[in-house]
């Protein structure tokens, strides 16, 4: 495609630049706590001005924890909406001390560039803020829309930065599609995220004199025994994972790929719950037998399990404890459910072919679960797929934290390929269905403007013996599963261009059986439902070939089929033949296209034979 190689050329030609703004960002210090991104986010208004691109600064609160979001239409006209997001808070550095360099240094040394939270994310969110610069310089070609969003408060739960946008206006920064670049390493790419769990717990009993253990063994030697109890039942919990993602957890390469990224032995872990215990206090004095204890678990959980599960379960475990007292607190703010999107969204084909195609000799990224959270969540809980690619995380969080340069500058140019490629033409995305690729403008329609008719995430609702038309009220919010309110509420959701438009639509999502009463074979989502059907929705085919013959002493017929077709074509422009003189691609296939040209090859000798399929 010659729009994704000149943007290539654009980008490789700007890498000193794009450098220096890394490390001007890296130096802007935005440690969270105290979440204070203004000196960070003054750098990326900058950036953005020299490229005369618009933005808006959202500070919720007005104490320093700065958002820039900025967004433009295509000028090819409706498409999906997809969103940059990245965040520019990072952890704290604490004393210093370990450091080889100050942590704000934004030293280059021997191919990295040095400081915290150049890992997570600030080269993430460089190659975000990048790629979209780029994009709107090119905004003439794409079709839909793409918004940036740079946000504050990402270490800390995204209550006031990605979560507070989505929920001030899901449709402009929740948009169509999620991409992100957290630290996840060249060779994956993450689709899911375990669910997170975090409890305060306070143990209090008797106390006594140190020897006196006939009377009370003590706040800290239950709380002891307690959590091995807790480890040991909530890690055997059994683990309900969706269908389609225990099948690719299975494959050798995926586990290979999970333990190369996170460590060795992570697929063992990383469909199952754990436990960890991050902090614990107690006691006055060593020969005291200490009244009270108090310790925090962080308990994470794999897609398919809920914290209701969970904390049912330590509910049954507390009376073994008595007398002593065992009270449990849930911290919300860092309590977050399992989240996922799907694997084989269009996405992630684009994502796997250009990263491949720009890193020679390297194998396509592989689609993993992530151990750890992101804004990923905020996306994917509005039904937004989220997909993160981006740099190794090694170092990350960490003394004399550094990144690759050369790896900064892959996942900038990654990014934008992949946006330039969902954008530039979404009329001729396709959706796998059933047994084969579908070109179902409906379905490509209602997942495109979330309509809610058909959605690609999960819902804790189905479960087996839903009818299509149950399944399409709850959806819907429909006020029964009568296709007359079924329809009455695709039409309030909808808008429709044309009475036309509507008629194809609706005769689509019946066709698809989508309000019928047929039982449907539930799955995870509504779209791995209407997929595990394997009903056949491939539409006819039509090939059609020039047909023609070499002449002794003349024209061979390739040099005929290749030089008279150009030659026919360039005279359909010069004529001002009108469906030869649109913008863009020649399509779809019809006779207002073909007639022109059939006739005038026709009339060298040369026939066109069509097969129907």
């Amino acid at each position: 495609m010659f729009q994704k190689r000149s943007l290539l050329r654009a980008l490789a030609a700007d890498e000193h630049n794009q450098t220096s703004f890394l490390q001007k960002f890296v130096q802007a210090a935005s440690p969270n706590p105290p979440g204070e991104t203004s000196r960070a986010t003054a750098v990326i208004g900058e950036y953005l001005s020299s490229k005369n691109i618009p933005y808006e600064l959202v500070d919720v609160n007005g104490d320093g924890k700065v958002n820039v979001i900025s967004d433009f239409q295509g000028g090819k006209g409706p498409g999906p909406r997809v969103v940059l997001n990245g965040h520019v808070d990072v952890f704290p550095v604490g004393d210093g001390s370990g450091w080889s360099r100050d942590p704000w240094s934004g030293d280059i040394v021997d191919g990295r560039l040095h400081g915290r939270g150049v890992v997570d994310m600030k080269s993430g969110t460089a190659s975000l803020i990048i790629a979209y610069a780029f994009l709107y310089e090119r905004r003439h070609l794409l079709s839909g829309s793409v918004a940036l969003c740079a946000v504050a408060d990402e270490e800390t739960g995204g209550k006031w930065g990605t979560k507070y946008l989505i929920e001030q206006d899901k449709h402009r920064w929740g948009g169509d599609l999620m991409l992100c670049a957290e630290p996840g390493g060249l060779e994956t790419i993450r689709f899911a995220e375990k669910g997170s769990l975090r409890l305060t717990c306070t143990v209090k009993t008797k106390g006594a004199l140190g020897p006196y253990l006939h009377l009370s063994k003590g706040a800290i030697r239950t709380a002891s025994a307690f959590i091995d109890e807790v480890i040991k039942s909530v890690e055997s919990l059994p683990v309900y994972l969706p269908d389609e993602m225990e099948r690719h957890l299975e494959k050798p390469e995926v586990k290979r790929a999970i333990d190369q990224a996170m460590g060795p032995g992570t697929i063992t872990i990383i469909a199952r719950p754990t436990v960890n215990v991050g902090t614990i206090k107690g006691g006055l004095k060593v020969n005291m037998i200490p009244e009270t204890c108090i310790f925090e678990l962080d308990i994470r959980m794999p897609v398919g399990m809920r914290e209701d599960t969970v904390l049912e379960l330590i509910d049954t475990i507390i009376p073994q404890y008595e007398p002593a007292s065992i009270t449990i607190k849930k911290q919300a703010a860092a309590s977050n459910p399992f989240n996922y999107s799907v694997i084989d969204h269009p996405i992630v084909r684009h994502l796997k072919d250009n990263a491949k195609s720009l890193r020679p000799g390297a194998d396509a990224p592989i689609p993993i679960p992530s151990m750890g959270g992101s804004n990923c969540k905020h996306y994917r809980y509005a039904d937004i797929p989220a997909y993160i690619f981006g740099c190794s995380p090694e170092t990350m969080a960490s003394v004399n934290e550094s990144a690759s340069i050369a790896e900064f500058h892959h996942v900038t140019k990654v990014l934008p390929s992949i946006a330039l490629d969902f954008t530039i033409m979404p009329e001729k995305k396709i959706l796998a269905l059933g047994s084969g690729m579908v070109a179902k403008p409906c379905v490509d329609y209602l997942l495109r403007d979330k309509k809610n008719v058909l959605t690609i995430g999960s819902k804790a609702w189905l479960n087996e013996g839903l009818k299509w038309s149950h399944i399409q009220q709850q959806l819907t919010g429909a006020a029964s599963a009568t296709e007359v309110d079924l329809l009455a509420k695709v039409d309030e959701a909808c808008s429709f261009r044309s009475p036309e438009e509507r008629s194809k639509i609706l005769a689509g999502l019946k066709w698809m059986g989508l309000f019928s009463d047929e039982v449907a074979a539930v799955r995870d989502s509504p779209v791995g439902t209407l997929r595990s059907t394997g009903q056949d929705m491939q539409l006819p085919g039509r090939t059609s070939a020039l047909e023609l013959f070499g002449e002794p002493g003349g024209y061979s017929a390739m040099a005929k089929s290749v030089g008279l077709t150009c030659g026919i074509a360039i005279q359909l422009l010069l004529d001002d033949e009108p469906a030869s003189n649109k913008p863009g691609v020649i399509a779809p296939y019809s006779r207002e296209i073909c007639d022109p040209i059939r006739v005038r090859a026709e009339a060298e000798g040369i026939k066109l034979v069509e097969h129907t399929l």
